[in-house]
C-alpha cells in the first residue's frame, strides 16, 4: 500500500518532483507515474490499481491539470473510492488560481497553496503529513478486498469495477465541470 499518489498534469512536473522528493524525505511512500509506469502497461488499469492501493491522492491542480482528461479521471476515482468508503482521500494543492476550473465537488474542499519557494514547499508537506487520511491506521486490506469499487474476487490486482450509476454520475462530474 502507498502512502500517497501524486496526481498532476505533465506540464507541471518539475514542482511534482519537489512534492515528492519532499514527500519522500518525509519517509512517505510516493506512487509516482515516471517510476511506476513502465512502457507496456496498460496504463488506466496501473493508475486504478494505484489508486485503490493509495491512502491519500495529492492533486497538484494548475490550469493543465484541470484541463487534463487523465487527472480529471484520478480526481474522479479517488473521490468515488473515498465516498463510498467514507474517507476523506484527496488533498488539493493549487499551484495557480485554477480552483474555479475544478469539478464542483472537488472545489468545495480545502485547497493547499504551493509557490516556487521553499517555505510555501515545507508548510504544504507538513499540511499533507497531517490529513487524515495519513494520520489514520489506514484501510484494511481485507476492506479494499471485498469493496464493490476495487476488483472482484481472483482477479490480479486492485482494479476498479464500477456500477452504471457511478460511472453515470463520474461523466456528469465531468461534463459540469467543463
Amino acid at each position: 500500500m502507498w502512502d500517497v499518489f501524486l496526481s498532476y498534469s505533465s506540464r507541471d512536473a518539475v514542482m511534482a518532483d519537489r512534492v515528492r522528493e519532499a514527500l519522500c524525505a518525509r519517509k512517505l511512500t510516493v506512487w509516482h507515474d515516471v517510476e511506476r509506469i513502465r512502457e507496456l502497461d496498460d496504463i488506466p488499469s496501473a493508475l486504478a490499481d494505484a489508486l485503490a492501493s493509495t491512502r491519500l491522492t495529492v492533486m497538484l491542480v494548475s490550469h493543465h491539470h484541470s484541463s487534463s482528461r487523465v487527472c480529471q479521471w484520478e480526481a474522479l476515482k479517488s473521490l468515488a473510492l473515498g465516498d463510498t468508503l467514507g474517507l476523506d482521500r484527496i488533498a488539493l494543492v493549487l499551484l495557480d488560481d485554477s480552483l474555479p476550473d475544478l469539478a464542483p465537488s472537488l472545489r468545495r474542499r480545502r485547497a493547499l497553496t504551493l509557490n516556487a519557494d521553499d517555505a510555501s514547499l515545507a508548510s504544504a508537506v507538513e499540511a499533507i503529513m497531517n490529513h487524515p487520511a495519513l494520520r489514520s491506521v489506514g484501510i484494511p486490506e481485507s476492506t479494499l478486498a471485498t469493496h464493490p469499487l476495487v476488483g472482484l474476487p481472483g482477479t490480479s490486482g486492485n482494479r476498479f469495477v464500477f456500477r452504471l450509476s457511478t460511472m453515470l454520475d463520474m461523466h456528469a462530474e465531468l461534463a459540469a465541470g467543463m
